[in-house]
């Protein structure tokens, strides 16, 4: 249970973050509130160092400033003069506050100028105008400002000259010391440290690590002085601590585990590991008798259930089976006659268009569907001439047979067309089939459906040009389409 804590802990992404929050709580717990105040005046002034650094005196906060650096009779004379600026702000047009916003641009490049090297070359960094040489690019700049204040109206000018006195007074009397005080709060390597976190983010982790320690019984001392390098140390004395109190366990608990299977168990039984360390042997087995007991209550219950099957099965099969058998024979019986009630209808014009189609058969005569044998039910619908008990599918040819299907197709449409779409597709009829039958097909097609739209499919040319002929002969409407052709298009 030890061993499997500590390699949690250590295994765990976050313990070098937790362990310095640990660390830096350590050493200042007593005056936390402190740190917690110098935090925030520390991002206070980098973040009001921002807005001297862009020129931006009008919304620097003086007042918190005062209070941060006790100045607040200096700064308040400050806030007064932003006020007054405010003021007049409001009067001033348009046009003379991008004439300010323009000047302070370029007292902002000026002052970059002093600081770095961005005129050494005389090229004007905003236009990309090449001045030759720096002096004269400074000149020029100096030049254009002054052109560009003597732009200024009254109003602008009044603003100006109050930027230009709240940035005096400010830089001379304010941030100097505003700057010692960033100097040496920053020069705090345990305050930096502590900046690295958020107030309740570091104490959670200081808490977790602490509780850790003491319920293991691990006692760490730290380096007298905090500094990075003894910060590092002390995170590695902690993490050596853990280390060296996992238990190396004997060869034989392996053993037993893998035979046993023990990680499995666990993992399926218990919620955890100290679920089992609490068991005892007499736990245990009185659980097997408790299940012992379940056991034999749940055998009984599975005997009641079977004998009340038993009785719903003879139920079933002394009731239920014989409706389902009548059920069955209705059913089997409306088959029947919904059968002989479609062939009712279609016999005749089937009988008619085989006979026409198939004049070449030696019979002579339709054929005849039957789905009875005098009284005797076939097991399926037969296709047999008048004069013959045989399925014609065992006594014609396939051109003959194909002829039949034609017959029995054009009869089902015949009969059972309703009033959608006019239409009729056939693929390649005549397969087969002797010339006496497709001219047979021909007229038959021709009398009978004179106006159903055919499409018909076929590779015989000569049966193509049959059938245009036929029907233009009787003044009938015909399309005749090369596929080939189309395709080339």
């Amino acid at each position: 249970m030890k061993n499997s804590k500590y390699n949690v802990l250590l295994n765990n992404a976050m313990l070098e973050t937790q362990l310095k929050a640990y660390i830096i709580i350590r050493y200042i717990r007593d005056d936390i509130e402190k740190y917690i105040e110098r935090k925030k005046k520390l991002l206070f002034l980098k973040k009001e160092s921002k807005k001297v650094k862009d020129l931006d005196y009008i919304n620097i906060e003086y007042q918190q400033m005062g209070k941060y650096l006790d100045k607040a009779d200096v700064c308040e004379q400050l806030v007064q003069k932003v006020l007054e600026y405010r003021q007049l702000e409001k009067n001033v047009q348009e046009t003379q506050q991008s004439i300010n916003e323009l000047i302070r641009i370029r007292e902002q490049l000026m002052r970059a100028s002093e600081e770095g090297s961005i005129f050494e070359d005389g090229k004007c960094p905003y236009c990309g105008y090449d001045w030759k040489e720096k002096e004269q690019l400074l000149n020029n700049i100096e030049k254009t400002t002054n052109d560009v204040n003597s732009l200024l109206g009254t109003a602008g000018k009044q603003m100006k000259e109050i930027v230009d006195t709240i940035s005096g007074v400010f830089l001379q009397n304010v941030w100097v010391d505003a700057e010692v005080l960033i100097s040496d709060l920053e020069s705090n390597v345990l305050l930096s440290a502590f900046m690295e976190f958020d107030e309740s983010d570091i104490v959670e982790k200081y808490k977790y690590i602490d509780k850790f320690l003491k319920d293991n019984m691990f006692e760490i001392s730290l380096t007298d002085e905090f500094s990075v390098n003894n910060m590092e140390k002390d995170i590695q004395q902690i993490q050596n601590v853990i280390k060296n109190a996992i238990c190396v366990l004997p060869e034989e608990y392996y053993q037993k585990k893998s035979e046993y299977q023990f990680d499995s168990l666990l993992k399926e039984y218990f919620l955890s590991i100290e679920d089992v360390a609490e068991m005892k042997e007499g736990d245990i087995l009185q659980k097997a008798e408790y299940l012992k007991y379940k056991f034999i209550l749940q055998e009984r219950e599975k005997s009641k259930k079977i004998e009340n099957l038993k009785r719903k099965k003879a139920c079933i099969e002394g009731e239920i089976s014989k409706k389902l058998n009548q059920y069955m024979k209705d059913w089997k019986a409306s088959i029947d006659k919904y059968q002989g009630n479609i062939i009712s209808q279609i016999e005749i014009p089937f009988y008619i268009y085989s006979a026409r189609i198939l004049q070449s058969y030696q019979g002579g005569q339709g054929i005849l569907i039957r789905d009875k044998d005098g009284k005797e039910e076939l097991n399926s619908i037969r296709f047999t001439t008048p004069n013959e008990e045989h399925d014609i599918l065992y006594t014609m040819s396939s051109g003959q047979l194909s002829g039949i299907l034609l017959a029995f197709s054009l009869a089902l449409h015949k009969i059972f067309v309703n009033d959608g779409l006019n239409i009729m597709l056939i693929d390649d009829p005549v397969q087969c089939m002797d010339d006496l039958n497709i001219v047979s097909f021909v007229e038959l097609m021709r009398t009978e459906f004179p106006n159903i739209q055919l499409l018909i499919s076929t590779h015989e040319n000569s049966f193509a040009g049959y059938i245009g002929y036929k029907y233009k002969k009787y003044s009938l409407p015909v399309q005749r389409c090369n596929l080939k052709e189309i395709s080339t298009l």
